[in-house]
């Protein structure tokens, strides 16, 4: 039979406690981490497409889209620097929306999207 966790000695529970937090420290630098070369990755897409010809309209759209992404980049950066789980779950439904339609709308300069 297993105990609970509510019935492990209070070092155990400690441990426990001190391990879970080291894990989740160590995911949410990771996420900052990787949000933060997302962003630098952003910054250099504009570079992809300075000789492709594009209308002044597709240009304009494509590049709103690359800086909705390097916003979002930011925020996924911020709200893992908080800690905040549930923003990060918010941020990265955000950047696969943004993902999906650039890369459906552009497919041409872009590329089918990945899949998972």
């Amino acid at each position: 039979d297993k105990l609970s966790v509510n019935q492990w000695p209070q070092e155990v529970q400690s441990e426990l406690a001190a391990d879970e937090q080291y894990h989740a420290a160590k995911a949410f630098w990771e996420a900052r981490q990787l949000a933060d070369g997302l962003s630098r990755a952003a910054a250099s897409i504009p570079n992809a497409i300075k000789t492709t010809k594009l209308s002044e309209v597709d240009r304009r759209s494509f590049l709103a889209q690359v800086q909705t992404l390097r916003d979002q980049g930011t925020r996924l950066k911020q709200t893992a620097a908080l800690g905040d789980r549930e923003g990060m779950r918010r941020t990265l439904a955000d950047l696969d929306e943004t993902c999906n339609s650039c890369h459906s709308r552009f497919r041409d300069i872009a590329g089918d999207m990945p899949r998972r």
